[in-house]
Order: C-alpha cells, then structure tokens, then sequence
C-alpha cells in the first residue's frame, strides 16, 4: 500500500513549484469592477471624486442662497450662476486630484467636452429646480435647497461621474502593443 493511499484526506498535491504548500492560504485575487477598474482603484477614485463634488456642491449652494435670498436673483438665473462657478472649481479639482491617475496632456481636448458635460448637468438641476419652483410651488429656502437643489445634484452628481470617466478623464491611448493602466482592460493591448 502506498503511502497516498494510507493516508486519508485529500490527495497529495502535485510537484509542482507554483502550487500552494500544504495549509498556505492562496495570495487573494484582486476584485475588478466593471468600468471602475479594481476595487481598491474604484474606492479611492470614488471617494475623491465625493470629496471634490462636496466641496462643488458648498460652492454651488452658497452661490445660489446668496444671489436668490440676498440680491433678489431668480432661481434658474442664480443656479446658472452658481453651477458655472462650482463647475470651474469641479474641473481643477477632479483634474488635479480626483481623476489624477487618467490625467493627460490633452488639457485643451477636455475642458470643452467637460463644459459640455456639465452644461447637461446644468439642464438636469435646472429641471429638478424649475419642477421644484415652478410645478409644485414650492418657494421657500429649505424646499428649493433640499428638493431643488438637492436633488438636481445628486441625479446630475450620477449622470458627471459617469460621463468624466468615458469621455474626459480617461485612461490615456497607449501605444499599439502597450498595455493600458488603470483600466479594465488592463492587461489587454490597446486597440
């Protein structure tokens, strides 16, 4: 009798350098997300791309209380006003910290289509600001901060961070034959 088929348990493992020794734990496999490339990637992007916008959202609030409730501006004018300034904020911050990793020379290439972008998110926080205003009649401070403006941030907020990512702060084209970085499809050549 053999000494594998003395022993009871699973078989012995086969000789060979790369498989794991006997009550070693395999090295963990790295998560990738879809879109967003590994998990701790996605994290990190994420939660940097949360920060800047909180900070546009101070920026973009301030403005509009201040020109609406204090110097008597109208709503959309003054969300306008507010998103334009928290927009110019938006781009440096994301730019230089958020999307610092997919930054690339191509600065004169991304501000337009990233003006382009926000200029839609303006359209989503103006019509949850103008239904807010205008369709429900809701007038006061805290129902145009929370439900105009809240709101239209957050579904514009969703709409920008998908689009930076495909269309402004993208990974930089390789190469042909080189491989791209903080993507997901790292490890596949460029096409």
């Amino acid at each position: 009798m053999s000494d594998a088929q003395a022993r009871p348990g699973p078989p012995p493992l086969a000789d060979d350098a790369d498989a794991p020794v006997v009550g070693q734990l395999p090295a963990p496999r790295r998560r990738r997300i879809p879109f967003l490339g590994s998990e701790r990637q996605a994290v990190a992007q994420t939660s940097r791309f949360a920060v800047v916008g909180a900070v546009s959202a101070v920026v973009d609030f301030g403005i509009f209380n201040v020109l609406h409730f204090q110097a008597g501006v109208g709503p959309l004018t003054a969300k306008t006003v507010a998103v334009t300034v928290a927009t110019l904020f938006s781009y440096w911050g994301n730019r230089q910290w958020a999307f610092t990793s997919r930054r690339t020379a191509r600065h004169r290439q991304d501000l337009p289509v990233f003006a382009l972008l926000n200029g839609i998110g303006l359209l989503i926080a103006l019509a949850v600001l103008a239904a807010t205003r205008y369709w429900l009649g809701l007038t006061g401070a805290l129902a145009l901060n929370v439900v105009g403006n809240g709101g239209g941030v957050v579904l514009a907020m969703l709409f920008r961070f998908a689009a930076y990512r495909a269309w402004v702060f993208r990974t930089p084209d390789a190469e042909p034959g080189m491989e791209r970085e903080d993507s997901v499809w790292a490890g596949a050549t460029a096409p």
